[in-house]
């Protein structure tokens, strides 16, 4: 219709005459339409616009040292661990005035391995924001078969047993201990260990190792709760998180029932 309007407008036809009101309307549907495109192309340049709807546009927490270590972290890796890393970072803040921040990986904490239990790499760190004064552990598969296809890296807060180098940041955590005990229980489960199995319980708290033979020594038993604390170092989550217990043939029901 808007386009009718002009045409009439800008006729070569001067015989016919254009009515005042079509002129107003034109103009103005003309100045709406260049105001729109301004205020569009205005929030796309900001550097602090963010689109909720499609979280696929949104800016990334850039992560300027990342180590060489991990060289099957491609680029589109990285893109899904900085987009993961800004998405925590919106959760857990206020008033922010930046979406656009730099991350520091804190020094000796990058961890990266392979498993060959899940055919996949795994990537465990925390990193610094000193510009928000802000801290996160950040742990990542690819490709992913303890983690959910569709999601992007791990996020979390720091537990008791990572260093709050910024004790005002107010983490927002509410699933973050339950996620972390989930995927490192999971990940204890699927690996492979030559003299025993491992199961978690008591809601992925606790992990119990089930040797492949009734008679072990003191020193075997030891050995087995180190294997299992290496995996979970590994894995980049602390040991003391669970309680580690061992089966010994005293603790099992022989009884049998008709």
């Amino acid at each position: 219709m808007q386009n009718d309007f002009v045409q009439r407008f800008l006729s070569s036809d001067r015989t016919e005459k254009v009515s005042p009101l079509v002129i107003v309307f034109a103009f103005l549907q003309i100045l709406f339409s260049i105001i729109i495109i301004t205020i569009f192309f205005n929030l796309l340049n900001r550097d602090d616009y963010i689109s909720y709807e499609n979280l696929e546009n949104l800016p990334e927490a850039h992560i300027e040292n990342l180590p060489e270590g991990a060289s099957w972290l491609s680029e589109s890796n990285k893109d899904e661990i900085e987009k993961a890393l800004y998405q925590k970072i919106v959760q857990s803040s206020t008033n922010l005035d930046k979406v656009k921040t730099t991350a520091e990986v804190r020094e000796n904490t990058f961890k990266t391995h392979y498993s060959n239990d899940t055919e996949s790499s795994f990537l465990s760190m925390v990193v610094d924001l000193p510009n928000l004064e802000q801290s996160y552990q950040i742990i990542y598969e690819y490709p992913k078969v303890l983690f959910d296809p569709d999601s992007l890296a791990l996020v979390l807060c720091l537990d008791e047993y990572n260093e709050k180098k910024y004790p005002s940041h107010e983490c927002s955590s509410k699933y973050d201990d339950k996620d972390r005990n989930l995927y490192a229980s999971a990940y204890i489960e699927q690996s492979t260990f030559n003299d025993f199995n491992v199961v978690s319980y008591d809601d992925d708290k606790a992990l119990r190792i089930n040797p492949n033979k009734a008679d072990f020594t003191e020193s075997e038993e030891k050995g087995y709760i180190d294997e299992v604390k290496e995996k979970l170092e590994t894995f980049g989550v602390s040991p003391n998180r669970f309680r580690i217990e061992v089966t010994h043939p005293s603790d099992l029901d022989y009884t049998l029932t008709d």
